[in-house]
């Protein structure tokens, strides 16, 4: 079985045998070393942390993770399906709405306990596109929050905080999809 895996330091792509999994990893782009998770993992399609070592082979404590755990975190979908029925349909996606190198914005469910987003609020977002071989992780900071009346539905526009430019090639790879797509 083939590991896909996304590199957390440049964001470029690599595929191995899963027969290599607990073992050390080589990023082919920046030479990253990590350690190349188990299979069942990647199967669900989870976004995966590579561990990176320093150049004496010491793993580096992910101290940004633990900083991420408190933000929320949502899986934003491109679908062609119609916006509105996918977000009533879905609890564990939204649908992606529009998306620049800047930011993107997308449609939430109002959900029983759970808060609605605020301006300025920061967040993860998982971005998942058919052309890619797991989501792409970035943060962003919410800049407005849009109430569709009648519905208990609302949308959202965010913006991308500092991305590299591993993270803005990718970000015009996935608009020109979009745009192909149209």
């Amino acid at each position: 079985m083939i590991i896909r895996i996304r590199c957390q330091k440049c964001g470029g792509g690599l595929k191995t045998d899963s027969a290599n999994a607990g073992k050390m990893g080589e990023c082919p782009k920046c030479k990253a070393t990590f350690v190349i998770p188990e299979a069942p993992a990647q199967e669900k399609r989870e976004t995966q942390r590579a561990m990176v070592q320093d150049k004496d082979g010491h793993v580096q404590p992910d101290v940004q993770a633990k900083t991420e755990s408190a933000l929320r975190r949502f899986l934003v979908q491109y679908t062609e399906a119609d916006p509105s029925s996918f977000t009533l349909k879905r609890s564990d996606r939204v649908p992606l709405l529009d998306i620049s190198e800047g930011g993107i914005r997308f449609m939430v469910k109002d959900s029983p306990g759970t808060p609605r987003l605020k301006t300025s609020e920061r967040l993860i977002l998982d971005l998942d596109f058919p052309i890619l071989d797991a989501p792409i992780s970035l943060k962003a900071q919410v800049r407005w929050v849009s109430v569709m009346e009648g519905t208990e539905l609302y949308q959202v526009g965010v913006q991308f905080e500092k991305t590299d430019d591993a993270a803005r090639e990718l970000l015009k790879r996935l608009i020109t999809y979009v745009i192909l797509r149209e």
